[in-house]
């Protein structure tokens, strides 16, 4: 009568009731713990990062356009200009760039994707997503510009 313990190579398999130790190389089922935690740092490292690129680029671009001095107090009609500002620090500081990104990134995968039609497919969805992103920013500021115009709102 065979033994329950199994010999697989690198260690005596713990499902077959032996007890020993079990390596993670060459299964599957319980994932690639290593890979799972390296994205987890790389998504919290990117996002870290983004946010202190965007607070140092808002304090740079100085959106609010008063109250820098006694001289130059804030009133009601520096609200509309601050809105603008920051309208415009979105579109063109922000997204415009995170688009160019995206595009870069879907044209690596593309080029990279060799006969894996899935990271081919990963691509195209990238970069039909920044530039459908890209439309939808403009065709947005374009209203909205044209609105204010509309309005009699003139930015100094």
């Amino acid at each position: 009568m065979p033994s329950p313990c199994v010999e697989t190579g690198y260690h005596l398999c713990l499902r077959s009731k032996c007890w020993g130790f079990e390596s993670l190389r060459g299964h599957k089922a319980d994932g690639d713990i290593f890979s799972l935690l390296m994205r987890k740092y790389f998504i919290t490292f990117f996002i870290t990062l983004t946010l202190l690129f965007l607070v140092s680029l808002s304090v740079t671009a100085q959106l609010v356009p008063c109250g820098q001095t006694e001289s130059n107090p804030c009133k009601l009609s520096d609200l509309g200009t601050l809105a603008v500002n920051v309208f415009n620090f979105i579109v063109f500081q922000v997204a415009v760039p995170l688009a160019a990104l995206v595009i870069v990134v879907g044209g690596i995968f593309l080029l990279v994707s060799g006969s894996n039609p899935g990271l081919a497919d990963k691509g195209k969805k990238m970069l039909w997503g920044a530039v459908i992103g890209l439309v939808l920013i403009f065709s947005s500021w374009i209203i909205i510009n044209t609105l204010l115009n509309a309005l009699g709102y003139v930015n100094s």
